[in-house]
């Protein structure tokens, strides 16, 4: 692994260009870097899959989002960079009261855990247990 300096990427029409503020840091991001996971990015590429950031710039076709907006995303690749483009679809927004550092590491958890207790676990998406569970474990798992 090696760190390098990169041009700023550009996004396409349906892209945002983030710049990232927080990266969260996951057991598939170990394996990636050793190749090791199912999923092999073409090298050169920065690892990290989840992070959170602010919109720097928009494609000409985005409609959801708009230059200084608070986002956070999940990424085949790429969190660890200073900066990202990734579809507008692939972004949502951040609450004020939330930090970029939570917002980095929510989407993971939430579905780990929520794998956990309903495929694992055997809850059904309809059981009141679940809405109450899932952000429990999530919760936990972030303390």
């Amino acid at each position: 692994m090696v760190w390098e300096e990169v041009e700023s990427p550009e996004p396409q029409d349906n892209e945002v260009l983030i710049d990232i503020k927080a990266a969260a840091l996951n057991f598939p991001d170990f394996l990636i870097v050793q190749g090791l996971y199912q999923f092999k990015p073409e090298l050169p590429f920065a690892p990290g899959n989840e992070g959170a950031g602010t919109i720097k710039k928009t494609g000409k076709n985005v409609t959801r989002f708009k230059e200084g907006d608070r986002v956070y995303f999940m990424a085949p690749h790429g969190a660890f960079a200073e900066q990202i483009c990734i579809n507008e679809f692939g972004v949502f927004p951040i609450p004020d009261e939330i930090s970029f550092q939570l917002a980095a590491s929510y989407q993971m958890a939430y579905g780990t855990s929520y794998h956990a207790l309903v495929q694992r676990g055997d809850l059904s998406e309809g059981d009141e247990g679940v809405l109450k569970l899932v952000p429990l474990v999530v919760w936990a798992c972030g303390t």
